[in-house]
């Protein structure tokens, strides 16, 4: 074997979410075109150990790790530490936290390599410098090293023009492990269309990944590659992955009514109209996910939005018309220098858009500074810190927020403390666990006691707030509970 590229499976509130790995079946794809020879890993925690074992023994010039800002750097850490123990093969790391923390991740003694921003055209120059002593690593664009105990890291090459050059490399997993059931269908796949966003909310990623730039594969190809699983494979439903599949709105139409498969996909709240709802209801759309992010227009206005809480509140009413469409909203507190005031604003509006939408729940999560992000240097200026370790960058996680919150001046040990509770207990409220079970008589009680906590601010005694996200854990964890609990 060549080359073992790693991705370590993140979680979620505790519970670990085995994403497709779509980065690492973009790399195998490019790779194995320059005549290599791969071998993806997509693994749990748990398997650490014994992934390690046959990493070392198949012997490969090099080993890449796709990880993410968050648990993954720890996890990914452990598992790079474990092979530099046992062997001497260099290892790589790519994908989102060497992008955005290029000279941290350097700095890690097990850490031979980073690729910052996209890998296809970057990793085949590094394996053909490795393997041929093609290419001086000096010219290598977007590559990061060490020299002479010095550490170096080049400018980053132009974003890559033609998505359709590269491909998801389906033969490099079993696609099995990744068709799941999702809504009323039984065969759903994740898919990517486009990367990046033109967009500029103040605490994205995407702003210095991507540039604020958004490119597109083909529609041919994506029908194409659609087509082509659903004869192979039998897919029946989709979940597009884009960061926003709707820039282009013709080209989204036309994908989806070409693919004809009911999907989910992440749209601006702005992007909805009267009859771009009515549009996607009939195109079989399941579920949209919709960052509303706050209920206050000065925040809106802070963190780059482009709309107003007024407008949230317009759109969710037309997508009430099509109550079919579940709508998955995301909002943020704890934003720097946010007061409790426009916190509270943020619940309300959720109370509200609860009462207009028969089929919306919401995800509320603690802001998190990304580097490269506009609210990253105020936080900084606020006193953040960059987590000084590995193990330090499993607190660095939105929906636990077990981090040191430092540019909020009110807020005291109490207080983040409540606003933990908060992110739970709109859940709860929401009954965000399982489709049509979360208006079971179960949930009254929950919903009782989140809607008074939600309204008047209550965080003290948070027993059932407790209780209910330990309930929540038990039922992700068990598949078939789950699926009974959704008939």
């Amino acid at each position: 074997m060549d080359i073992c590229l790693v991705n370590i499976a993140g979680t979620f509130r505790g519970v670990e979410e085995r994403v497709l790995p779509l980065g690492l079946l973009y790399l195998s794809d490019a790779l194995k075109k320059a005549g290599y020879s791969v071998k993806v890993f997509h693994i749990s925690e748990s398997d650490i150990e014994q992934t390690v074992k046959e990493i070392v023994d198949s012997k490969p010039f090099l080993v890449g790790f796709s990880v993410i800002t968050g648990v993954a750097v720890k996890t990914s850490a452990n598992m790079s530490k474990k092979i530099k123990e046992l062997s001497d093969i260099p290892i790589l790391w790519g994908g989102v936290h060497s992008s955005l923390c290029p000279k941290e991740t350097l700095e890690y003694d097990f850490v031979d390599y980073i690729i910052v921003g996209e890998g296809e055209e970057t990793v085949v120059q590094l394996a053909e410098h490795l393997t041929k002593g093609k290419n001086s690593i000096r010219d290598i664009g977007g590559v990061g090293y060490k020299e002479n105990g010095k550490m170096h890291i080049n400018e980053r090459p132009e974003l890559i023009k033609n998505l359709d050059d590269y491909k998801l490399d389906w033969s490099a997993i079993d696609i099995e492990d990744y068709i799941k059931p999702q809504f009323s269908a039984k065969r759903g796949i994740v898919f990517v269309t486009s990367r990046g966003c033109p967009f500029n909310c103040g605490f994205c990623y995407n702003r210095e990944f991507n540039y604020n730039r958004w490119r597109a594969h083909s529609v041919e190809y994506v029908v194409k590659e659609l087509n082509r699983l659903k004869k192979e494979h039998k897919i029946n439903a989709v979940m597009y992955y884009d960061d926003n599949f709707f820039v282009d709105k013709k080209r989204a139409l036309e994908i989806l009514r070409r693919v004809n498969l009911p999907f989910w996909a992440d749209i601006r709240i702005d992007s909805i109209d009267e009859d771009f709802a009515r549009k996607l209801a009939e195109l079989k759309c399941q579920q949209l996910f919709i960052g509303i992010e706050s209920g206050n227009d000065k925040m809106l206005k802070k963190i780059g939005k482009g709309f107003k809480v007024k407008d949230t509140i317009e759109k969710i009413r037309i997508l009430s018309k099509y109550p079919q469409i579940r709508i998955k909203a995301a909002a943020i507190v704890g934003f720097p220098k946010e007061t409790k005031k426009q916190i509270k604003d943020t619940l309300r509006l959720v109370t509200r858009l609860y009462r207009i939408h028969p089929n919306i729940d919401f995800n509320l999560g603690m802001y998190l500074p990304y580097p490269g992000s506009s609210l990253y240097k105020e936080a900084l200026s606020l006193g953040f810190e960059l987590p000084n370790n590995p193990e330090r960058w499993a607190d660095y996680d939105i929906a636990e927020a077990k981090f040191k919150i430092t540019w909020l001046d009110w807020a005291k040990k109490k207080d983040i403390n409540a606003l933990r509770n908060l992110q739970k207990c709109v859940s709860n409220y929401t009954g965000a666990l399982a489709g049509k079970w979360r208006n079971t008589p179960i949930m009254w009680p929950f919903k009782f006691f989140a809607y008074l906590r939600i309204r008047f601010f209550i965080m003290s005694f948070p027993i059932d707030i407790y209780f209910f996200h330990s309930f929540q854990k038990i039922i992700r964890q068990n598949k078939i509970l789950l699926g009974l609990l959704r008939r």
